[in-house]
């Protein structure tokens, strides 16, 4: 009986203490400088207010010097939605709040109004598509990585549920409690209507979105950004294109940047969505005409990024776009933030990076560069907060998607044309280290229309450090064997940066490890049609087996891997492929492996023979596998050693850090396993160890010449006279391999490939193990 009452008045207590609220939410319906909506369900309970301040006061609600009652309540999917609009906040100013009501006081929690001056940054998250069948895990790690980053808004681009069910968007909003950081700092939405939002005006009573019609714009950071919501669940021609047009007029250049969300993509990245002509062609080029930069789309359930585009229909466009670097529109998301995935199989030839994988995008947002990363979401639980005191640098363990085009995308701003000009100058892109040592990272940087305030050096997007007298300089000890990419950003003293192009090297042993990436990355070729499958639900080495009375069929075997960072001249050490088992398979079986003898091979494709079509490498490993057993992943279900494939590739003249890497499978007898389209994360997995080159001295020899520079057609070298087989090697800037060849006499010349573009170009020379880099601008 005693145990009873004190269950009882724990129970009372609990009601005194707490109020009927639940399920928080900050939304934007004014300028979130001086503005911040907090929404919330009403439980039960009568006479809630806000009680908010600049000071921290826990939950003594008396104690804040404001309050504020409700300004707008709804009933909407099963909640009393009810909001506070506050107005007159301070900008950049943390204010700390309660909900009181007649049954208690709510927990303590907080926000920041953004800055109102163009000159601070804002960080963003970006994405949508949070719609789940049965398990909500993915969302759950997404949430709870938007409370570790803590950025000052979020970009949510609809389809939060599955069948707009009242019991889903509850759960949806339990869910979204978990964006709460563990000191109680909240981060507002700003939401676009999906099609699965059914009814409209539902986005609005639940966020209470500046328009009923659910699109509108906000400006953030004062003239900064200005950030367009458009709905492609409404008409999009008519009356919204007329208000977006007006709008992008109106705004002109008065703000330094300009986003759009909105659901339905122009051009789906899966194979299997529709087309939107729709917004192409009412919104594509008024984006382009009036300087659009980025634009946030969903609804596939994948995740891209493309390179700057512009409307087209020259012969060099595709679907309506061509890449267009200096004023074009960045197209980014299509949605992972939960949805069960699609497989990214529908790319364009101005997409940047595309894949399958739980996902938003972080954006930093600068007056004069916006950077963009791809975080990937599963690995939430594991990931460090960032400080509030510094919110823009990526914390320990976040899973930043590192593509073959790099894991931060730049959009640079072209009102701020005086940008500083900034180069790394040493250490040279692609030297190889043989072992973890102290090197002086130097840059070059000036400023046509000012002075440069200071340099500041990166290391895989981690600072590392500053210098402000020219030359730059900065002493860096490596850590340990691996890869780095390494950035430096000059300063002027207009407050504008900008950042050189990167430069990657490699130290001691070099550990790699690339999975599939995409569904034409693996397939299936039966050898008695030669026809192609490329969304096998299993991939079945190397024999289809059926059952009885249809014959069992021989077949070729194709895994493509994307990035291969390996320098050139290494020496391969080990190299496997790791399957995962799908079935239960004892009986004998023999593979033969080769290398598709490629510098950097294509994708497969549905064309008939396409994998056996394919030129094979010299090399060969024949692999008898033991039996396996279903979801087996471990030492039977890794292939016999591959180095000498691996070698025999990477010694091919054309190959270049980053090229891909294909392998071509034939054999007898079956093991199943994973594919890409069947399972993502059990789809292949490669594994190479290799050892770098021999150490290469760098020297400036005076007595060895690259002329003429500027160049065109022809390029000269004096050689030293008892230079052999000297190796020269053009880079691009971004460092792609663009041309080799040997030479060998006192004088020599080449020809320069015809397709070579006028630009800057490094042009190495390696000739006894001595290195020489140096720059030239080919006409």
């Amino acid at each position: 009986m005693k145990r009873y009452w004190i269950v009882v008045c724990i129970v009372f207590l609990s009601l005194e203490v707490f109020s009927a609220t639940r399920r928080y939410r900050l939304s934007v319906n004014d300028d979130p400088a001086i503005a911040m909506t907090i929404g919330w369900e009403q439980v039960s309970g009568s006479g809630a207010m806000v009680y908010y301040g600049p000071v921290d006061y826990g939950t003594t609600y008396l104690s804040y010097p404001m309050s504020q009652s409700i300004d707008r309540q709804v009933s909407a999917k099963g909640m009393t939605n009810c909001f506070v609009r506050l107005t007159a906040l301070l900008p950049n100013t943390e204010y700390y709040f309660v909900i009181h009501d007649s049954e208690g006081t709510s927990q303590r929690m907080w926000f920041k109004t953004l800055p109102q001056f163009s000159n601070e940054p804002i960080s963003l998250i970006a994405g949508g598509d949070s719609r789940i069948y049965l398990d909500n895990a993915a969302r759950v790690n997404a949430n709870s990585l938007v409370a570790k980053l803590k950025p000052d808004a979020i970009m949510f681009a609809g389809d939060f549920t599955w069948l707009d069910l009242d019991i889903e968007w509850q759960d949806w909003f339990d869910d979204w409690q978990l964006t709460i950081a563990a000191d109680g700092r909240m981060s507002p939405v700003i939401v676009a209507r999906g099609n699965h939002e059914y009814s409209t005006q539902e986005v609005h009573d639940l966020f209470d979105t500046p328009s009923i019609e659910e699109y509108f714009a906000l400006t953030l950071g004062g003239d900064l950004l200005r950030l367009y919501t458009l709905n492609t669940e409404v008409a999009i021609g008519g009356v919204q294109t007329t208000w977006l047009e007006n709008d992008l007029i109106t705004t002109g250049d008065n703000v330094d940047w300009k986003f759009a969300q909105y659901h339905k993509p122009m051009r789906p990245h899966v194979s299997t969505e529709p087309e939107g002509n729709d917004q192409y062609n009412y919104w594509a080029q008024f984006f382009y005409d009036y300087g659009v930069r980025l634009v946030l789309d969903c609804d596939s359930h994948d995740t891209k990024i493309t390179w700057p585009v512009e409307p087209s229909t020259s012969a060099v466009s595709e679907e309506g776009f061509e890449r267009e670097d200096i004023n074009g529109t960045v197209y980014i998301g299509e949605g992972g933030w939960g949805v069960p995935l699609r497989t990214n199989d529908d790319n364009k030839v101005w997409t940047r990076d595309a894949g399958s994988y739980n996902s938003f995008q972080w954006i930093i947002v600068e007056r004069d560069t916006v950077q963009i990363r791809t975080i990937i979401t599963d690995n939430a639980s594991v990931v460090s907060e960032v400080l509030n005191s510094d919110r823009f640098t990526p914390p320990a363990n976040l899973d930043i998607w590192t593509p073959s085009n790099g894991s931060v995308a730049y959009l640079l701003n072209n009102k701020y044309l005086g940008r500083p000009m900034v180069d790394v100058t040493y250490p040279y892109h692609h030297q190889y280290f043989g072992a973890p040592q102290l090197a002086t990272i130097a840059a070059t940087a000036a400023d046509t229309n000012g002075t440069v305030e200071y340099v500041e050096f990166f290391i895989n997007d981690t600072p590392i450090g500053t210098d402000s007298v020219f030359p730059y300089t900065f002493d860096w000890t490596m850590p340990m064997d691996g890869s780095y990419y390494i950035t430096a950003w000059a300063f002027d003293d207009d407050g504008i940066h900008n950042i050189s192009e990167d430069i990657q090297i490699f130290v001691g042993d070099i550990n790699i490890s690339v999975q599939i990436q995409a569904s034409d990355d693996d397939a299936e070729e039966y050898k008695s049609d030669g026809s192609v499958d490329l969304t096998s639900a299993d991939l079945e080495f190397c024999v289809e087996e059926w059952i009885w009375p249809i014959s069992d069929e021989d077949q070729w075997l194709g895994l493509r891997f994307q990035g291969i960072d390996i320098p050139i001249g290494a020496t391969v050490n080990s190299a496997y492929i790791e399957l995962t088992s799908d079935e239960s398979q004892t009986s004998g079986a023999s593979i033969t492996i080769y290398g598709e003898n490629e510098d950097s091979p294509a994708s497969f494709s549905n064309s008939s023979n396409n994998i056996s079509a394919r030129s094979r490498t010299t090399s060969s490993v024949v692999w008898t596998p033991n039996g396996w057993s279903a979801e087996e992943i471990g030492a039977d279900t890794q292939s016999d050693d591959l180095s000498a494939i691996v070698q025999e590739i990477i010694n091919r003249p054309g190959w270049s850090p980053g090229n891909n890497m294909a392998f071509i499978f034939e054999g007898s007898g079956t093991r199943s396993a994973y594919s890409f389209d069947e399972s993502v994360p059990k789809s292949a997995k490669l594994y190479i160890t290799v050892s770098g080159p021999l150490n290469l001295v760098e020297k400036d020899h005076a007595n060895l010449r690259v002329f003429p520079n500027p160049a065109s057609g022809l390029l000269h070298f004096n050689l030293p006279k008892d230079s052999e087989n000297v190796e020269v090697n053009i880079f691009s800037i971004n460092g792609s391999l663009v041309q080799r060849e040997i030479i060998s006499s006192s004088l020599s010349t080449i020809s320069l490939n015809s397709t070579l573009n006028s630009g800057m170009y490094i042009v190495e020379i390696i000739s006894n193990n001595e290195r020489k880099s140096e720059r030239i601008i080919i006409q």
